[in-house]
Parts: C-alpha cells; sequence; structure tokens
C-alpha cells in the first residue's frame, strides 16, 4: 500500500495512487512480467524493460513506509526508507 502524502521514490516510476505496486505505469503492473536470463525486467515479449515500484507499509502508520524499485534494462533493485521531507528527493533514503 501507499501511504497518503507520501510522495513518488527519487527514481519518479510513479505511484499509481494507493494500489501500491506501479509497474510500467500501470497499477498492479502488466499481466505477464519476467526477468530475462540477462537480468532485465521486462514485459510479456521479453524484449521491452519495464520500470517499476513496490510501496510497502502499516496503513496509518506513515513512519513504515518503504519502497523497492526496479529498474527494467538492468533489474537493478534499490530499497528505499521514507523519511519525511518536503519533495521526493529529500524524502526517500536508499
Amino acid at each position: 500500500m501507499q501511504e497518503s502524502g507520501v510522495p513518488d521514490t527519487p527514481m519518479s516510476f510513479g505511484t499509481c495512487g494507493s494500489a501500491g505496486i506501479c509497474i510500467a505505469g500501470a497499477a498492479g503492473g502488466p499481466p505477464i512480467m519476467m526477468f530475462t536470463s540477462t537480468g532485465q525486467f521486462t514485459d510479456s515479449t521479453g524484449v521491452n524493460p519495464i520500470n517499476g515500484t513496490v510501496f510497502l507499509g502499516i496503513t496509518n502508520q506513515i513512519n513504515t513506509a518503504r519502497a523497492v524499485t526496479i529498474m527494467g534494462a538492468t533489474g537493478r533493485v534499490r530499497p528505499y526508507t521514507y523519511v519525511g521531507g518536503s519533495s521526493s528527493a529529500t524524502a526517500w533514503i536508499e
């Protein structure tokens, strides 16, 4: 889930409302997603890399907000912890 008032991560892959999962700009992501043998995170074609974020936390406890981003081209996963702030650049620490 994504806590109300928590901005997007510095990677700016989107928030997709309160869904908590925003992959390829869609809440919940495409129906088929996979990691290729080279490490890319792609759609069902296995050719088009897709980026996304999974938001985690406990409802109404903003200090528990966490996020994990996936960079499609490399398959790199980055964890973030929400610490507050006025912009996404200052609100999340890696």
